[in-house]
């Protein structure tokens, strides 16, 4: 890198032939296949939310076909050993893709079985010498991703009850003059304003034209919740948010998260609740701080369950209905 006038072709094919020997072909193609989904991702978003729209299935298919083409090739020595760390690699890639997928359709389960793979192959590459993996990488999946992943599962088993997934697509709106409480957003019916589609789970409000907005933005969406639940404890619980929200159930306000950005929080939504009818839920998210470049609102799923009979839910981080956010 310090010679400018390098021939930087001649040295990546001195690198190929050295370094991946018999599978140097399918190797280059799959090395370049990556850089380049990098280079030419028109995605915004700090830390690796943008993972699954950068390194999309079908690039990961035809990446997975060159290292198997790889591995054919060197199936022994070191040759094999050096396949098998990018082909590690992918699978890292496929089961942290495969892990955000399944929390986007409450498959939880799911999820967190990636998870664990995920986790397992980290401590691989950790113990690899040298590592092929940064420590940071640990902090980085507790910080924005795992903690999801594991309360959602939690949520959902040892008599948790799943009741009601909201989908990843919600109703939106900015509030750059913080009017929408006044006015009466928060009401069951969607009441002015321009409100129009935008994902959350799968993609950042930086990607889908707001870049790096700051101030107050407005979810609303309608769920049914079974009929089956009626009279039953309902907890709203939310996956991540960037980065403090007020909920409201058909209108009535059921609490405040705790100001714990990028991490999970839920709300006693029991006396808000119409079972057997659809239900309104409204989100006020605030985002005022630059932490990640791109985030910002509601950046998780979101679900209705029931906690197990006899159980209290964790209610520690909650803070009662408030009227106004904190002042900014």
């Amino acid at each position: 890198m310090w010679d400018h006038t390098a021939d930087v072709d001649a040295l990546m094919q001195d690198f190929y032939q050295k370094f991946f020997g018999p599978a140097a072909s399918p190797m280059q193609r799959y090395i370049e296949m990556m850089d380049r989904a990098v280079y030419e991702a028109d995605y915004h978003t700090g830390c690796s939310w943008d993972t699954g729209l950068v390194y999309p299935a079908g690039l990961r298919a035809a990446a997975r076909k060159a290292l198997d083409e790889a591995a054919g090739l060197a199936p022994a020595g070191l040759y094999a050993k050096r396949v098998r760390m990018y082909t590690r690699s992918l699978d890292y890639l496929d089961a942290f893709v495969a892990m955000m997928e399944g929390r986007t359709v409450h498959d939880y389960a799911a999820a967190k079985k990636t998870l664990d793979a995920l986790e397992a192959i980290r401590e691989e590459l950790w113990a690899h010498d040298p590592p092929l993996m940064g420590r940071k990488a640990k902090d980085y999946m507790e910080r924005y991703f795992s903690t999801t992943t594991l309360q959602g599962y939690a949520r959902t088993t040892n008599g948790n009850k799943f009741v009601a997934g909201l989908n990843d697509e919600w109703l939106f709106q900015i509030d750059p003059k913080q009017v929408g409480e006044s006015v009466g957003w928060w009401k069951p019916e969607a009441a002015g304003g321009n409100w129009s589609p935008i994902k959350t789970s799968t993609s950042s409000w930086s990607n889908q034209g707001l870049r790096y907005y700051k101030g107050l933005a407005w979810y609303r969406q309608t769920v049914r919740v079974p009929e089956k639940y009626k009279g039953k404890r309902i907890f709203l619980w939310c996956g991540a948010i960037d980065e403090f929200a007020k909920v409201w159930v058909n209108g009535r306000a059921v609490g405040i998260s705790p100001q714990i950005t990028f991490k999970p929080f839920e709300v006693d939504a029991t006396e808000a609740i119409e079972a057997g009818k659809d239900n309104v839920v409204v989100m006020c998210v605030r985002n005022a701080q630059l932490n990640e470049l791109g985030t910002g609102g509601l950046m998780g799923p979101v679900m209705f369950y029931a906690p197990a009979a006899g159980a209290d839910a964790e209610l520690e981080n909650l803070k009662p209905p408030g009227k106004t956010f904190p002042e900014y």
